[in-house]
């Protein structure tokens, strides 16, 4: 009687034992997944920045040609005193 309770157990255990194991390759594979995706944000998030501080160097020169435009533009006028 004793030796069928271990062989129970030990069936409980390696039963057990499967599901715990293929829980870790579930989850290894999540984890794997979850690091791809993150790569990918972090290089989209890259470009973007990227992308932005290139707009924001663009629209820095434009509005310096801009003012220098306007001041070339500018009609010299003289009031005439009355």
């Amino acid at each position: 009687m004793s030796l069928d309770l271990t062989t129970s157990e030990n069936l409980h255990i390696s039963t057990r034992l499967e599901d715990c194991k293929r829980q870790i390759e579930v989850l290894e594979q999540l984890h794997f997944k979850l690091i791809d995706g993150t790569n990918t944000l972090i290089k989209t998030s890259k470009r973007r920045d990227a992308a932005l501080a290139r707009a924001e160097e663009r629209l820095s020169l434009l509005t310096d040609l801009f003012i220098q435009l306007e001041a070339t533009n500018q009609p010299t006028r003289k009031r005439k005193i009355e």
